[in-house]
């Protein structure tokens, strides 16, 4: 009776032993790298996705996704890289760069009624080649804002003069019910003609550095509120704040 209980245990032991190997290896071993699985179906999920190798993807935001960019790349590939629908909700977070190579694509694209919040990443246009007298072959916004997009702590960058660096608003056509805004609060921003402040757009300026584009810092056609940041005029434009001659009445209030 004795030998048969030692036997029972024995084999219990082992059972315990093999059950916690195989725990163990599952636990240790390499999650399934995100940019070998389809990126766009893990954000379809919502919630927290975090980028494990560089990606290339136009991507499409449409429930409440953070998208931690984990010291990663992620790359367009032919259309804007992130767009971002109405009724959805973007937070950026960590290092790492959001680039767009195409002609007349945006590294970010908010659409209206989309919220998005820039906590981390760099955005930028890694092959923009305008300049103040020519878009040259390859050039657009950096981001272009229809919703409400928050910038805190992200760097936005444009190393073209032709674009602005950020559209906040209208060039043509207007929005059906929610006007544009952008709030910045901290972060670096640099390059292109300017921020632009369309029609029917509002800037709140409360945090940041902002380097300057080639004509200005600011181009404002509606509603523009600075409380507070650091200006540099890096690329000696020939003013901070370049302000319209004409407006039209309710898309344009030039303040």
């Amino acid at each position: 009776m004795a030998t048969k209980s030692f036997g029972k245990r024995r084999w219990l032991g082992a059972a315990l032993a093999a059950l916690c190997t195989i725990a163990l290896a599952l636990v240790l071993a390499p999650m399934p790298a995100l940019a070998d699985q389809d990126l766009q179906a893990e954000l379809d999920k919502g919630g927290t996705v975090k980028l494990s190798e560089d990606v290339t993807a136009d991507i499409v935001v449409s429930k409440d996704v953070t998208l931690d960019l984990n010291g990663r790349t992620l790359t367009n590939a032919s259309g804007d890289t992130i767009t971002v629908k109405a009724g959805a909700n973007l937070t950026v977070t960590g290092k790492g760069t959001v680039d767009n190579v195409t002609n007349g694509k945006a590294a970010l694209s908010l659409e209206e009624g989309a919220t998005a919040t820039l906590k981390g990443g760099t955005f930028t246009r890694s092959k923009e080649d305008g300049t103040d007298s020519s878009a040259g072959t390859n050039s657009y916004y950096t981001i272009i804002n229809h919703g409400d997009l928050t910038i805190d702590g992200a760097t936005v960058e444009n190393k073209g003069g032709h674009s602005s660096v950020i559209d906040n608003g209208w060039y043509s056509g207007k929005p059906n019910s929610i006007n544009p805004k952008l709030t910045v609060e901290s972060g670096t921003i640099s390059g292109g003609r300017y921020v632009k402040n369309g029609s029917y757009g509002t800037m709140v300026i409360n945090g940041g550095t902002f380097k300057g584009g080639v004509n200005g810092i600011f181009l404002n056609w509606n509603e523009l509120t600075i409380n507070g940041g650091t200006f540099e005029n890096t690329q000696n434009a020939p003013c901070a704040i370049v302000q319209p001659c004409t407006f039209s009445k309710d898309a344009e209030k030039g303040i």
